[in-house]
């Protein structure tokens, strides 16, 4: 009967080992494959800082260009308001002058008119 307990005893104490070995061979494969997966995250961690860097670099660079373009356009509207007040100070002196014109030369014009018609009567 003892022989019969030893022999169940190493039956089970087999099965056990079989388990653990099972079970640290699993345990060794995951261990594997998490140190592989870890590398990989690395990695591509390391790949998204360098594109999120880039992106900052093109943002600032774009930011920069964005600031000039506006500072230029800010000065060619004021270029342009200024020609359009030369224009308007221009047109409106145009016509007081030429007004001016034409009253000055009224007389004269009507003097050579009043003139043409006593030689003619």
């Amino acid at each position: 009967m003892i022989k019969l307990l030893i022999s169940d005893l190493n039956k089970q104490m087999a099965q056990h080992d079989a388990v653990e070995k099972q079970a640290q061979a699993d345990y060794e494969l995951t261990m594997q494959e998490s140190s592989k997966k870890r590398k990989a995250d690395m990695a591509s961690t390391q790949d998204k800082i360098t594109e999120k860097a880039d992106s900052q670099g093109q943002l600032q660079k774009h930011e920069d260009a964005d600031r000039v373009t506006t500072k230029e356009l800010a000065m060619t509207l004021q270029y342009i308001n200024s020609l359009h007040a030369g224009c308007d100070f221009i047109d409106k002196y145009f016509t007081i002058r030429k007004d001016h014109q034409v009253m000055r030369l009224m007389p004269s014009a009507n003097s050579r008119l009043y003139a043409t018609e006593q030689v003619f009567r």
